[in-house]
């Protein structure tokens, strides 16, 4: 069997556990194997870069401070926009995560702060940005994008960047 490592282009299929800076649990990959397209920008950019190389069965543990990770927390990111706006949204609640453009207009993972009878504040924060996190990587597989098909957690979210080149479930 050929080996092939992490580069430009190939998917990597993962498991992964994200510790804060105090050891605690943060996020795991769970049972389905996380999958990301290198080289696309999905993942922190100094992760991305550590996995560079790797191939199947190796291990990583690294460490990032918050700017390195999911970049610091911005109050700036935090708006209020009409309720009207996200009324298709079914079961508006708090904390929930929706998709939606943020107040530059940009389509961004937006988290619900506080909801009003006309208005609704979300932070289009990154729920980790402002932590210095531990993350630890086993490389489960590598294969060319061509090779892959009926992906399922992709790292993209929404899959519009993998659309062109995988068939998910």
């Amino acid at each position: 069997m050929n080996v092939l490592p992490i580069t430009q282009g190939r998917v990597a299929f993962l498991t992964y556990t994200i510790r804060d800076s105090h050891g605690d649990l943060v996020e795991h990959s769970g049972d389905e194997p996380f999958v990301y397209l290198h080289g696309e920008g999905s993942l922190p950019l100094k992760l991305e870069n550590a996995l560079e190389g790797k191939q199947e069965g190796d291990h990583l543990t690294l460490n990032l401070r918050a700017e390195e990770a999911y970049g610091e927390w911005d109050p700036s990111l935090i708006f209020t926009a009409p309720l009207m706006d996200y009324e298709k949204t079914e079961d508006l609640s708090l904390g929930m995560c929706i998709e939606g453009p943020d107040q530059k207009g940009e389509l961004r993972t937006l988290r619900v702060e506080r909801i009003t009878k006309d208005e609704v504040t979300l932070d289009a924060n990154h729920p980790l940005s402002g932590m210095d996190l531990v993350f630890e990587v086993e490389i489960l597989k590598v294969a060319e994008a061509s090779e892959v098909s009926n992906v399922k957690n992709c790292a993209c979210g929404n899959c519009t960047l993998c659309e062109a080149r995988f068939t998910h479930n």
